[in-house]
């Protein structure tokens, strides 16, 4: 044992070792104070919000491919992106295509459709963005042509055949036959394709084409040419 002064005497061996054990199970010799570890769960993020980042107002001749992807992200309410949210693109007007329809947003939340291509017409074209019960977000285009002169041809006064050759339009095969001695006087017969966007229409009509603008000698034709257009009007329209 041991006293104030030393040791009074020794203890057994197997007491040692018990009081060592003892000791050691009781962490030094004091009880354990420390407070239990609350696990944390993790709060999963709800989306509040689908924003456009880029890809709208654009213009560019028909069946081209835009510029600028259409591109949107999926927020919270505290405008943070989120990751893991389905966003569905789909044409609403103007026929055109986009590369991707569904897609998965990325870590910033962000999610784009791709490539957008205009319809083969010019005017209005849309696309729409979908996340779930989410507003959806709007994309709008303008497919216009660029206005473009087509070499002319020369006709005699026995008059022939001009044909336009302009490959991608609708026009593209377009004929204009003028008969023997409807021309005074042999002459360039052209043609120009122009933008119908800005025509105005009687209601109820629709521009299947650009503008088309044919030129040639000046005065009137003596007898009536035959212009052939391949263009077939939809289904129910005339």
């Amino acid at each position: 044992m041991l006293s104030r002064f030393g040791f009074r005497r020794a203890l057994p061996v197997g007491v040692v070792l018990a009081l060592a054990q003892l000791l050691s199970a009781c962490g030094g010799g004091g009880p354990d104070t420390r407070s239990p570890t609350t696990p944390v769960t993790p709060v999963t993020p709800v989306p509040s919000a689908l924003v456009a980042l880029a890809g709208d107002a654009q213009s560019s001749t028909p069946g081209a491919a835009l510029p600028i992807k259409p591109l949107v992200a999926v927020r919270d309410a505290a405008g943070v992106g989120i990751a893991g949210i389905t966003v569905t693109f789909s044409v609403d007007s103007g026929n055109g295509t986009v590369a991707s329809n569904t897609v998965t947003t990325a870590t910033d939340g962000s999610a784009s459709s791709g490539d957008w291509r205009l319809g083969i017409n010019e005017g209005r074209n849309v696309v729409t963005a979908r996340a779930g019960a989410l507003a959806a977000v709007k994309f709008v285009a303008t497919a216009q042509v660029a206005t473009v002169n087509v070499a002319g041809q020369t006709v005699p006064t026995t008059g022939g055949t001009v044909t336009l050759t302009q490959s991608g339009s609708p026009l593209n095969g377009t004929t204009l036959t003028i008969p023997s001695g409807a021309l005074s006087a042999a002459g360039v017969v052209g043609f120009t394709i122009s933008s119908a966007v800005a025509i105005a229409l009687p209601a109820g009509m629709t521009a299947l084409t650009p503008a088309l603008t044919i030129s040639g000698p000046t005065g009137p034709l003596k007898q009536p040419a035959a212009l052939r257009l391949p263009v077939a009007a939809p289904v129910g329209k005339v």
